[in-house]
């Protein structure tokens, strides 16, 4: 499978998906499958606009359909401490991560989202930011 990243024109090759294992002591070695990360060729940086984010992995990922090589980890985000899932994710060389992950409500009948997490919390930052897609459709994105 072969991807070409517009920022760089780099072409890229990966035939995995990286791991998806929970974080504990026993399997840490494990939750980030180093090698897939390091499948990718030096200078590779995977830095996705908003916009391709939302075509290219989520409007997939939410079809079913094949995702292009990419590094985006499958996390149930709140089950961990954000500072412990950073420490676990710096050693892949990347200073932002980006997730899949599913999002509970603090209340049944709520909107509000639970963003409590292993002994600390996600907090939201800033307000919601406009994702458009070809002057037609509109998304909102939210950094935490």
């Amino acid at each position: 499978m072969e991807v070409t990243q517009p920022q760089s024109n780099a072409s890229v090759t990966a035939t995995r998906q990286p791991r998806t294992d929970p974080i504990n002591d026993n399997n840490r070695k494990n939750f980030i499958d180093i090698d897939y990360f390091n499948s990718f060729p030096p200078g590779y940086r995977f830095r996705p606009l908003d916009g391709e984010l939302v075509v290219h992995y989520l409007k997939n990922k939410i079809a079913n359909q094949p995702l292009p090589p990419n590094k985006i980890m499958e996390v149930k985000l709140y089950e961990y401490n954000p500072e412990k899932l950073a420490e676990e994710y710096w050693q892949c060389g990347e200073t932002e991560w980006y997730f899949f992950t599913p999002r509970d409500k603090r209340y049944p009948n709520g909107s509000r989202p639970k963003r409590d997490a292993g002994g600390g919390y996600w907090k939201a930052t800033g307000g919601l930011d406009n994702v458009v897609l070809c002057k037609i459709y509109k998304r909102m994105r939210k950094t935490i």
